[in-house]
């Protein structure tokens, strides 16, 4: 205990009601409940376990904030709802931010907030509490996490939303799929035990897309793979689960993975095959989704992770986000000061050598295309 108002536990040691009850519908992330906390211990924490900052009594906390802990000497501690950005620390309220500030910065560890939410006044408070203590680095992010769409009635046919570019390509891509076989959509619910074979079929179809090159896909990312696999079977046996597949001749050539809590569709995988890359399966199979979640009365979709350029086509909304670290003045935060200091160096001089050669090959291409001529 590092105060009476600040415990330091596990994640065994706060009961899943106690532990849900500190945030309320709407809007509460999946991610910040019991349920994701349980299956991220199992799989990304060292031994099986979180470290947890508890405001208030652990019957009734006021707050907390669940990290998983690296291995190795430095113990790297994440914010474990966190990593696709946009969230903030789950609390009933601001005026305990202090106390969760000084319980943070009292263990004494490296600690990453992930892509914080850059108006949360959690930032603020961690700053003070970090003084003569720590150093607390914080770096804006130029691309919004956590994009989201508001839906209503009207999005039961998506297109009468979008720009007119996008819904001429939707349209497009629609007639040119049909015109190589049948098209077909299902939305699935499954019960606990159809999960791993609907798992099977979209981690098959993830590794037929761009994600199977950079080695990002859930084939070469087993933990990741394995966590889902948990978790999508807690989340079947309460009936959250949505799985959807788009089919061209009944063969799988797109997918999406999330659940719906509290009439929010939460997004945590799509993917497609890229053998019909031209043809936009992911656009479609966006287009087929928010279709079917509009016409069942969701009222919004949480898309996660960055607002990126395909997302744009859905929507602008999302949360401008700063990332934040905290090195603890003590040989683990050093150490880990000194090794996050050399992977930046060789990222940006990576990046430096890759822009170096796409300038040398365009400068090439230009010479080539001068003698030509």
């Amino acid at each position: 205990m590092v105060s009476e108002q600040v415990h330091i536990v596990t994640q065994s040691e706060v009961t899943p009601e106690a532990w849900d009850g500190v945030l309320s519908a709407p809007w509460r992330s999946p991610k910040l409940l019991f349920a994701w906390a349980k299956a991220m211990a199992a799989h990304y924490s060292r031994i099986g376990a979180l470290t947890v900052v508890v405001v208030g009594p652990l019957s009734e906390p006021k707050a907390l904030l669940a990290m998983t802990v690296d291995k190795g000497f430095v113990q790297r501690h994440h914010f474990v709802a966190n990593d696709d950005g946009g969230l903030p620390v789950p609390r009933r309220d601001d005026s305990v931010l202090p106390a969760l500030a000084k319980g943070l910065i009292g263990l004494g560890k490296r600690a990453d907030l992930g892509y914080y939410p850059i108006e949360d006044p959690f930032i603020g408070e961690v700053q003070k509490a970090a003084q003569g203590k720590a150093k607390v680095v914080v770096r804006t992010k130029v691309i919004p996490a956590a994009p989201w769409l508001d839906l209503n009635e009207s999005w039961s046919e998506p297109t009468n939303n979008l720009r007119r570019n996008m819904r001429q390509s939707i349209r497009r891509n629609e007639r040119r799929m049909r015109e190589l076989g049948e098209v077909t959509v299902d939305f699935l619910e499954p019960a606990t035990g159809a999960v791993d074979g609907l798992l099977d079929t979209a981690v098959a179809v993830e590794a037929k897309s761009w994600k199977e090159r950079t080695g990002t896909a859930l084939t070469h990312d087993h933990r990741q793979q394995a966590f889902f696999r948990d978790y999508a079977k807690v989340v079947a046996g309460e009936g959250r689960l949505h799985v959807a597949f788009l089919r061209l001749d009944g063969k799988a050539i797109a997918m999406s993975i999330g659940e719906i809590r509290d009439n929010v569709f939460w997004a945590y995988k799509i993917g497609y095959d890229e053998a019909v890359a031209k043809y936009g399966p992911g656009a479609l199979m966006q287009y087929y989704l928010i279709g079917h979640l509009a016409g069942r009365g969701i009222q919004r979709i949480e898309m996660q992770g960055h607002l990126l350029e395909y997302k744009k086509n859905w929507t602008d909304k999302a949360i401008d986000t700063v990332a934040v670290r905290i090195y603890p003045y003590n040989p683990r935060g050093v150490a880990a000061m000194g090794y996050d200091a050399m992977r930046q160096f060789a990222k940006r001089r990576e990046a430096r050598q890759e822009a170096a050669a796409r300038a040398s090959k365009s400068a090439a291409a230009k010479a080539d295309a001068d003698r030509d001529a």
